[in-house]
């Protein structure tokens, strides 16, 4: 799948390994490996009440269980982890760039699909953006 931002919004997805103490951008990750998945959002206005659905590749694991408030630099936002999705409530998005990144473990070896990320206004549906779809490998 293609991205495909929107008029006002984009979102953009990356996968980060931590290998010798720094963080690389990679889609090759190895059983038990620490995995951050970085969202960059890109809103041209600001927005109320935006949410985020990232859907996960099936080898992933949140490491972070429990739903709850986060910030994340200059962002607050309430996360929840469901089975196949990761979703972010963002009541006040300002215009301006943002990196949003969460946790993960690699699980299971094997070749994935990361589905998109969708970023949508709640109040505004036609307000909307997803990145592109990734193909994981886990050894």
């Amino acid at each position: 799948v293609k991205a495909r931002p929107g008029k006002d919004l984009s979102i953009e997805k990356r996968f980060l390994a931590e290998r010798d103490g720094v963080w690389v951008e990679t889609d090759r990750f190895t059983t038990g490996e620490r995995v951050r998945v970085q969202l960059t959002v890109k809103a041209k206005r600001n927005l109320e009440y935006v949410s985020i659905t990232d859907e996960r590749a099936a080898s992933f694991a949140p490491v972070d269980q429990l739903p709850g408030f986060v910030w994340d630099g200059a962002l607050g936002f309430y996360r929840e982890n469901l089975d196949a999705s990761t979703r972010l409530f963002i009541s006040y998005l300002p215009q301006g760039t943002y990196h949003i990144s969460y946790d993960m473990t690699a699980a299971v070896a094997g070749e994935f699909i990361s589905g998109i990320a969708t970023l949508q206004s709640q109040y505004a549906p036609e307000l909307t953006a997803h990145s592109a779809g990734n193909i994981i490998m886990v050894e």
